[in-house]
């Protein structure tokens, strides 16, 4: 592997610890700690920001597709739907066109 596809490896990784961090205290700590009055509130709110961090690394991948000049829309909505999976996919289609352009070039 190139240093391209170690960087982007590393790049995704992270921001899925961010996320999933940002996911746990939000999500679950954040909802126990404040004020008994918001209840409704505080249960829906672990689904909706869950569903907002799905959208804003959809985006991410989103601008590192149409940087890379590629099309894979499914992988945006499978992003949205199941955040690990898109991220995966994503690395794998990268380190598969990468090895398509090695054995091109030889």
């Amino acid at each position: 592997m190139n240093k391209n596809l170690i960087g982007l490896i590393r790049r995704y990784t992270i921001i899925l610890i961010i996320i999933y961090g940002l996911d746990i205290l939000f999500g679950y700590i954040f909802p126990k700690v404040i004020d008994k009055d918001l209840a409704e509130f505080i249960y829906s709110f672990p689904v909706y920001f869950g569903i907002l961090l799905n959208i804003i690394l959809a985006l991410i991948i989103s601008f590192d597709i149409k940087k890379d000049n590629k099309s894979y829309p499914w992988i945006i909505i499978m992003t949205i739907l199941i955040r690990p999976l898109g991220v995966i996919f994503y690395i794998l289609l990268n380190i598969l066109d990468e090895k398509a352009n090695t054995q091109h070039a030889i």
